[in-house]
This record gives C-alpha cells, sequence and structure tokens, in this order.
C-alpha cells in the first residue's frame, strides 16, 4: 500500500529464450528483464530494448557490448500496449543518467536514435523508461557499452 501500489502491480517481466528452470535461471543471470508497473485492465509491454553496434548483432538488456572509437551505436525500443489498445506514452531513452531523447506517441510506439560515438576507454549505459495512462510505467535493466582503445574498422 506504500505511495499507493499494490504489490501485484509492480512486475518484473523476464525476458527468457525458454520456458524452462535453466532458461529462467540464464535470463536472470544475465539481466535479460524490465520492471513495470501496471493495473487490473491493462499492461504496457518492452516488445524490443537493444543497441545495435555497427556491423554486429544486438545486445539487449543486461548485456554488454564494446565499440571502437568512432563507433556510433543504434538504440532502438517498441512499446506496446498487451491488450492491443491505443495508449498514449512517453518514452524517455538515457544515458549514464541523462535523459538524451524523449519521444511521445500512441502504441505501439518505436524508438530508434543513433548516439554520437563514445571517447575511448568510456563507458556508458543506455536505460528505457516509458510512462502510460493510468500510472503504467516501465523501466528497463540497462545496456552497458564501453569503448576500446583501437581504431575504427
Amino acid at each position: 500500500g506504500q505511495a499507493g501500489k499494490r504489490l501485484g502491480d509492480v512486475q518484473t517481466v523476464i525476458l527468457a529464450e525458454r520456458r524452462d528452470a535453466s532458461g529462467l535461471l540464464e535470463a536472470l543471470r544475465a539481466g535479460r528483464a524490465y520492471c513495470r508497473l501496471r493495473s487490473d485492465d491493462e499492461n504496457l509491454a518492452l516488445d524490443m530494448f537493444q543497441v545495435v553496434p555497427p556491423g554486429a548483432e544486438p545486445v539487449e538488456a543486461g548485456g554488454r557490448i564494446v565499440l571502437r572509437p568512432g563507433e556510433r551505436p543504434d538504440v532502438r525500443a517498441r512499446i506496446a500496449s498487451e491488450t492491443g489498445r491505443r495508449l498514449t506514452v512517453e518514452i524517455r531513452l538515457v544515458r549514464s543518467g541523462t535523459v538524451v531523447q524523449t519521444l511521445r506517441g500512441d502504441t505501439p510506439l518505436a524508438l530508434d536514435w543513433t548516439d554520437t560515438p563514445l571517447p575511448a576507454d568510456a563507458r556508458a549505459y543506455y536505460r528505457l523508461e516509458a510512462k502510460g495512462p493510468h500510472g503504467l510505467r516501465i523501466l528497463s535493466n540497462p545496456i552497458f557499452v564501453a569503448a576500446s582503445r583501437e581504431g575504427p574498422r
């Protein structure tokens, strides 16, 4: 009952590749999860949140990537309504504690943003926040990014 929330309204969604105990534990260890504040009749869903390094496979929540100096990662996300209803949401992309992109619109809402290159040896993380009507919220686990000392490919 604190802050007007009920225990069942706060959920951790695990992004497991397999629906068995080992798949669940693997996803938990890797940090492939997000939390959400839901209501009795509606939920927001984080359909996609990934950082895509140039010429490499996407990395999802809980993941780590290393970029070469000069590489510009793409950040992609998609928020949907689990019921399929159109809901007005606000997505905020956070890089290392600072909001770097805000997008408002109706679900399903997609974000595609390209960051500036990180300096050599720099570290950063990306996190996604979403706010919907009636107190609906999503907060992703971070994706960690580091830049190496090596030059561009």
